[in-house]
């Protein structure tokens, strides 16, 4: 179960970027067990959501967040994205450049 939920959100994210060729990064809704565990319950008024910036064709980093449910995630500029991504994201991520 944890296995293909890891599968099923790098086949969503390749997809999702080889429809989005100009794009490097986007935030979506987290998935249950994506990240081999499940995530602690987000405090209300907010969900799980992933940061998924592109390297290079077919490299990702992603990082989860909680932000507001009222965030829509298809409203997220590229800038937006990179911002909040440097700002939850582990050190060693938050440089990463294409």
């Amino acid at each position: 179960m944890q296995h293909s939920a890891v599968e099923q959100a790098q086949a969503m994210d390749r997809e999702w970027f080889e429809n989005h060729p100009g794009r490097t990064m986007r935030i979506r809704d987290a998935l249950p067990y994506e990240f081999n565990r499940p995530l602690p319950q987000a405090r209300p008024g907010f969900t799980w959501r992933v940061i998924v910036r592109e390297v290079e064709p077919g490299v990702r980093a992603r990082s989860p967040l909680a932000a507001r449910a009222e965030l829509r995630n298809e409203d997220a500029s590229e800038q937006d994205i990179d911002r909040i991504f440097r700002e939850v994201s582990p050190d060693v991520l938050k440089y990463i450049h294409r």
